[in-house]
């Protein structure tokens, strides 16, 4: 699920997976992607924290959560708030190497 908070911006959760055992969530990732160039990449700041730190996420999951968030189900923004209210969820940051065409993999566990 891509979520991007409004229309016309690039700020938001690029992707949430969601694994599921037996019908049930059972597992949640939080995915940025970048795309990295010649000068490397780098995660943005804003108001609310650095992209995929803490305050970041909980900022974005929340906003996700509330009702009538937009294309989201229920089930999506129940999962978010509890996301949110757990703190079950991991972090990953996927990026691109268009110099060396790779694919790289983060597992971000220990960013706060």
């Amino acid at each position: 699920m891509n979520y991007k908070l409004g229309s016309n911006t690039k700020a938001g959760i690029d992707n949430l997976a969601f694994k599921r055992k037996n019908g049930k969530i059972v597992d949640v990732i939080v995915v940025e992607s970048k795309s990295v160039g010649t000068d490397g990449f780098e995660l943005k700041k804003a108001s609310y924290g650095v992209q995929m730190g803490t305050d970041w996420i909980e900022h974005h999951l929340e906003q996700i959560g509330k009702v009538g968030a937009g294309e989201f189900s229920e089930e999506v923004r129940a999962i978010c708030r509890k996301m949110k209210a757990d703190k079950t969820y991991k972090r990953v940051l996927t990026s691109v190497d268009e110099v060396v065409e790779t694919l790289n993999l983060t597992f971000l566990e220990t960013f706060k």
